[in-house]
């Protein structure tokens, strides 16, 4: 198998780039940009075989205990069934359209930087489809008046960006959902995004500037729902506001011990025992705690696979890239959100299907 770093040289021959060598250098180059999709544990019983779905079990309930039964007394008998939560993988396609002139020339580091950009981009897209489906991101729009505050529903909470704004927004409390736009207004609109699926016990407002003793609060609340989170993600700006407080511990991972396991992408370090992953891809306002080992689930029907087609019409080799996959919460009370991490309008990079 053929690495970017070879398709950049050896004679210039438009067969030799196969649609096996584009699709596992994108591939490559996209696993180690990932940062969000390995907090889902990666599940492939659905390769090879028929169906696009499979389900997954959650925690059972009643099961029931009698205290103080008396002598000869018997107890009633308790029932017992799983919730399940189903997974469908859905199919994920891109295009690459390379100039035959490029092919054939000695120019490959054209062609390189193609396979680069999509590697990223395929990264980028998974990243940000897992960040949304980890807190059930959702979109409402909050109307104002002349007053210039509104406030978004109690069902739209909290907020964890603002998509667009018809003013100058001044400060968002992203943990009430009120916005504040600069100066008097006659009329306008705010499109936020929220976080529909972290339970209202698992949340914690960092009123402006995220602490140490805030994130502890919130490792509470989630260890108060029987769940153990291990990880941590946030925004590099919100990282720095919780390392300079003083009463932060912050292990770097260069210090682990040896033996220690596989670093992950984008972890710096420990804080308080979870293991802290930095990314731009997520948005300043808010940080995740999750509990990966019971979170959810990668469901990979496909992997990315590319197909080669000449289009001779254009002057053109175009390569189909598709895959099949999706990303799943089985315990929502896994997830623990520390939101209100700044006031600042946060505005989330180019994200599609948004």
């Amino acid at each position: 198998m053929k690495s970017i770093e070879e398709l950049t040289t050896g004679t210039a021959d438009v067969t030799a780039i196969t649609p096996k060598v584009i699709s596992a250098a994108i591939e490559e180059v996209a696993r180690g940009a990932r940062v969000m999709v390995p907090l889902f544990r990666e599940n492939r019983d659905l390769v090879n075989r028929e169906g696009l779905e499979i389900s997954f079990p959650k925690k059972g309930t009643g099961i029931a205990f009698t205290w103080n039964v008396g002598p000869g007394n018997t107890v009633s008998p308790s029932s017992f069934a799983y919730d399940a939560e189903t997974i469908r993988a859905v199919k994920v396609g891109g295009r690459l359209a390379l100039q035959t002139e490029a092919l054939q020339s000695a120019l490959r580091d054209v062609i390189k930087d193609q396979i680069y950009e999509a590697g990223l981009e395929y990264a980028e897209t998974l990243d940000l489809k897992a960040w949304e489906t980890l807190i059930g991101r959702r979109e409402t729009t909050i109307a104002f008046s002349s007053a210039g505050t509104a406030a978004a529903g109690s069902a739209s909470l909290p907020l964890v960006d603002i998509v667009s704004c018809s003013h100058t927004i001044s400060s968002v409390d992203y943990a009430t959902g009120t916005v504040i736009l600069t100066g008097s207004i006659a009329a306008g609109t705010v499109v936020a995004g929220y976080a529909s699926e972290v339970a209202s016990s698992n949340r914690r407002s960092a009123n402006g500037t995220i602490t140490g003793k805030t994130f502890l609060q919130n490792r509470a609340d989630v260890q108060g729902q029987n769940f153990n989170p291990d990880f941590a993600v946030m925004h590099p700006m919100v990282l720095a506001d919780l390392l300079y407080d003083s009463s932060t511990k912050f292990l770097e991972a260069s210090a682990y011990p040896s033996g220690r396991d596989v670093i992950y992408n984008g972890e710096i370090g420990q804080v308080f025992g979870l293991r802290i992953l930095v990314t731009s891809r997520i948005p300043r306002s808010c940080a995740l705690l999750v509990d990966r080992k019971r979170m959810g689930y990668h469901v990979i029907k496909r992997d990315l696979e590319s197909i080669r087609e000449e289009k001779p019409d254009y002057d053109e080799v175009w390569y189909h890239l598709w895959a099949q996959e999706n990303f799943g919460v089985v315990n929502s009370l896994a997830v623990g959100l520390v939101t209100y991490c700044t006031d600042d309008s946060v505005t989330p990079m180019s994200q599609t299907g948004y």
